[in-house]
């Protein structure tokens, strides 16, 4: 596996080393060694080891009624996509909006902004990504989600920059569409 920092006392007076990082769930190793690069150099030393869970996300936003036209912003305080109860490989920060259907139809979403590269991510209620969006087009950043019809129910859209030191103000306009009805003759 990749190494995913190293602190190597670079000024080598014998000093600690500190190593942070935001790490996702899992299992990770510790390798110790002397930092001059000399392999035969033994002696004590003393590993200490935190850990400082992060909040989990509870800043949800009602998108509601239905279309829904709202400015937003990005900034350094909001939801993370890996942060619990949505564990994915993404950690940039997000708002988060809930959508409730009352029947069965699609939505039209469109993330516009001219101070980040805006994405988009729709999640049902058990917390599973059913679309995304990054880009328009080659020549268009914004994103736009056209759904197919989704069951009456509680989704979830997630307004992310693609550049994890993305910040600033978005628009997301959110448009509902009753599937037609269908009667059998």
């Amino acid at each position: 596996a990749d190494p995913i920092g190293a602190d190597a006392d670079p000024q080598r007076r014998g000093h600690d080393a500190l190593l942070e990082f935001i790490a996702p769930p899992g299992t990770y190793w510790l390798d110790v060694e002397e930092a001059g690069g000399v392999r035969d150099v033994t002696g004590e030393y003393t590993v200490t080891a935190t850990f400082t869970a992060r909040e989990a996300c509870t800043s949800i936003t009602d998108a509601a009624p239905l279309p829904y036209d709202h400015s937003g912003e990005i900034t350094g305080d909001d939801c993370e996509i890996g942060d619990a109860p949505l564990a994915a490989q993404l950690t940039n920060p997000m708002d988060l909006y809930r959508v409730s259907l009352p029947e069965i139809g699609s939505l039209s979403v469109d993330l516009t902004s001219t101070a980040i590269d805006p994405a988009l991510y729709l999640i049902d209620a058990r917390w599973s990504i059913l679309d995304a969006s990054t880009d328009i087009d080659q020549t268009d950043t914004n994103s736009r989600l056209r759904t197919g019809v989704l069951a009456p129910g509680t989704y979830y859209l997630a307004a992310i920059s693609t550049d994890s030191a993305g910040r600033g103000a978005y628009r997301l306009r959110v448009a509902f569409e009753p599937a037609p009805l269908v009667v059998p003759t």
